[in-house]
């Protein structure tokens, strides 16, 4: 396509996610291993089947000599009940799929979570937002982000200094 062109042409290499919602990475950095597709609903018999296949992309890439950072890019699904929970288990089950590899290295995860946080938001922009999920019958929080909390990941949003609502 002409925006995977143009992105090798800036001199970087471009991996997609094996998804019927793919999802890619770009980098610039060798890497140190193949690029991996992991099924977010758990069973990577789905990769690619199904008209709602979703994906997470690893990329492990070397960062300076001897250091390596693990990239993970995904879309979690935009639709989440109030019984289903189904981003909070894509977003464990990308956490467990790293926990196997045993690696020490950094990490960071690029994703549309497509979940609003409350603490990002004005009391009114809130209301607003929670009327909307009230009537789609999702959640006010679908866990994703305590999720990554628990797992020892901060939100790059929650950076000291910012300056937000």
């Amino acid at each position: 396509t002409q925006l995977s062109e143009r992105i090798r042409s800036a001199g970087y290499e471009l991996f997609v996610a094996h998804a019927q919602f793919p999802t890619a990475v770009a980098t610039r950095l060798p890497l140190l291993a193949e690029p991996q597709s992991i099924a977010l609903d758990g069973d990577e018999s789905h990769l690619g089947v199904g008209e709602d296949s979703r994906a997470a992309l690893r990329v492990r890439v070397e960062v300076a000599e001897g250091k390596a950072l693990c990239v993970y890019g995904t879309h979690l699904h935009h639709r989440d009940t109030r019984e289903g929970g189904i981003r909070r288990v894509e977003a464990a089950n990308l956490l467990k799929s790293h926990e196997a590899l045993g690696l020490s290295d950094p990490v960071v995860v690029v994703a549309d979570f497509n979940q609003q946080r409350q603490c990002d938001y004005s009391r009114d922009e809130w209301a607003v937002i929670s009327a909307g999920k009230l009537q789609r019958g999702e959640p006010d929080d679908d866990a994703v982000a305590s999720c990554f909390k628990e797992a020892g990941f901060a939100c790059c949003l929650d950076a000291e200094g910012l300056d937000c609502n």
